[in-house]
């Protein structure tokens, strides 16, 4: 008997644990939640019943939109099996959080909508995981907000979101605003931040979207902003939006397009860093750049576009650090070692300040046309600059120009003339002449390769001692034009060859060397070439002219000498000797 009673206790313990769950309702469950307040019960009440709690529309005094960030707390972490709170999740627009709201290491299952919210103490989400989606849309945070390792599997939209600085803001160890932190965190879907305002610093270090990131609209940065190692699934948009501070993209990878156009990047002293940052395509078509621009390494699988681009003028007093100070390069616009892989586009862009492209490669065209580099002093810098297309149409430069080895396969159609100055512009440099005259070689243009080629000879002739300059010109150039157009020696020999055939031109004003020679034929030609060919024996010897004719015996050396000469040049030309 006792053993079946043991028996009947057991079963009954176990029929109440199996209905307990049933046993306690929803509304029970709700009721463990602290809402003191009647905004609070009201936002419990609409999130039950699966509707949005726009407190403005309920609470006619802001007095009494006020809810509890410890009440906050209880409802985002609640059981939703237990709370009755439906699939729409939570919804609040227009409320006052009263408190600091930490989420810390807590796990969030609902849908969040807190748009149009107001806090005034700091929001921590280190770590927490928001299971569905987080709008936090035209809410202002005049706290300090941590969102380090957030993790959020839906997206997170935060349109025309402030965060503005507490009256009583306190500075780190250094003196400086704390940043907003955004680091290591974690969204599944897209980021929207249009028209949000950051008026204190933000870091986006190594933060990871799975969708767009949107950052356009005059999204506005009023300090620095780090985004160093992001990644990003799909678009990065920052069009219209504004970089008041120190700005980096450093390394950044996003999976299609990375869109700034009509950016402002505002930092005079520091500037932008796009270094080392992967993209399908960067557009920064009308942006502005007041400070120093560092695009280094950056790699692009289709195009790079920067059409339209007004970069300022960076003048020494901007570069206060010590770094840039002793670093002219800081005040340059880097472009070098970029692997680009479709095209680059420069065109109508306005450079203000020293550019560098060394190192970088094209796939496809280089554009610059009508571009304009103004720094009298700096200049631009092409050194081993590799593109397939270059374009310079209508370029202008008013600074040192260096192109040492740039190579090209093809020039823009309307661009092949400005390339020809601009060569003859920059700085001496042979391989750049090497290149165009083989690029004209290439394209069956002979006689115009011909010219670059005797062009760059000039150029370097400017260089030597002048005795050495003075013969180079008058033997190789003037006569061959450095090997190129050795049709200049034949009309002179020509024309020597015809003078002598006057000046030699009867058998009776010649006289033999000898009695047996005066039965031999003679032919005006024959002798005045034999004279004018050196080493080549026509017999030449045997007449002279007769001792009266003084004139013909006193040109007779000129002309010999005058053949040596000639023909010594045309044989050097002809082997390559003389060039």
């Amino acid at each position: 008997m006792r053993t079946s009673g043991l028996d009947l206790r057991r079963l009954i313990f176990v029929i109440v644990l199996l209905l307990l769950p049933v046993a306690v309702s929803p509304s029970s469950v709700a009721s463990s939640i602290s809402a003191s307040r009647p905004a609070e019960q009201w936002v419990l009440q609409q999130a039950r019943n699966g509707k949005p709690a726009n407190l403005k529309d309920k609470f006619t005094r802001e007095t009494d939109r006020v809810v509890g960030a410890s009440f906050l707390k209880q409802v985002l972490t609640s059981d939703p099996a237990r709370t009755g709170i439906r699939a729409y999740g939570i919804r609040i627009s227009h409320a006052r959080v009263l408190g600091e709201l930490d989420l810390t290491n807590e796990e969030i299952p609902y849908y969040v909508t807190l748009d149009d919210c107001f806090f005034d103490e700091d929001l921590t989400l280190v770590n927490a995981h928001f299971k569905k989606s987080l709008h936090l849309e035209r809410s202002v945070f005049e706290c300090f907000a941590d969102l380090r390792y957030l993790v959020i599997d839906g997206d997170l939209e935060a349109r025309g979101v402030q965060f503005d600085l507490a009256d009583l803001e306190p500075l780190d160890k250094d003196g400086k605003l704390r940043p907003m932190s955004f680091e290591g965190m974690k969204v599944g879907g897209p980021l929207f931040l249009s028209r949000a305002v950051f008026k204190r610093p933000v870091n986006f270090y190594a933060a990871q979207i799975g969708g767009n990131f949107v950052a356009d609209d005059e999204a506005h940065f009023e300090s620095d902003a780090v985004f160093e190692l992001m990644k990003i699934g799909a678009r990065a948009v920052f069009d219209k939006a504004k970089f008041d501070g120190r700005t980096s993209f450093y390394s950044v990878k996003v999976a299609e397009n990375f869109d700034a156009s009509e950016a402002y990047f505002n930092d005079t002293k520091h500037g932008v860093i796009f270094e080392g940052m992967s993209v399908d395509a960067a557009l920064f078509s009308g942006s502005h750049f007041k400070g120093p621009a560092r695009f280094y390494g950056m790699t692009a699988s289709s195009s790079l576009d920067l059409s339209g681009v007004d970069f300022y003028k960076v003048t020494e007093d901007m570069a206060t650090d010590d770094q840039a100070k002793n670093d002219k390069i800081t005040a340059f616009v880097n472009f070098q070692g970029m692997a680009i892989k479709g095209s680059f586009f420069l065109r109508r862009s306005i450079f203000n300040r020293g550019v560098s492209f060394y190192g970088t490669s094209v796939d496809r065209e280089f554009s610059a046309d009508a571009a304009q580099f103004n720094d009298p002093q700096s200049g631009v810098f092409f050194n081993n600059l590799k593109t397939d297309t270059i374009g310079l149409s209508g370029a202008v430069f008013r600074g040192p120009i260096s192109l040492s080895g740039v190579t090209y396969r093809e020039v823009d159609r309307d661009s092949l003339d400005n390339l020809v100055s601009v060569i003859r512009q920059a700085n001496y440099d042979a391989g750049a002449y090497f290149e165009l005259e083989a690029y004209y070689r290439t394209h069956g243009a002979i006689s115009q390769a011909d010219d670059v080629y005797i062009e760059q000879r000039r150029r370097e002739r400017r260089g030597l001692w002048f005795p050495a300059r003075w013969s180079e010109a008058l033997f190789v150039d003037l006569p061959l034009g450095y090997g190129r157009h050795i049709w200049r020696l034949i009309v002179p020999s020509a024309i020597l060859i015809g003078i002598g055939c006057y000046v030699f031109r009867s058998k009776e004003l010649m006289e033999p060397q000898a009695p047996e020679y005066a039965c031999r034929h003679y032919s005006r030609f024959l002798y005045s070439l034999g004279l004018f060919l050196p080493i080549v024996d026509l017999r030449s010897d045997v007449w002279l002219p007769k001792h009266e004719r003084r004139a013909a015996r006193r040109y007779l050396p000129f002309h010999i000498i005058a053949g040596w000469v000639l023909v010594t040049l045309l044989v050097g030309a002809l082997t390559g000797i003389l060039k």
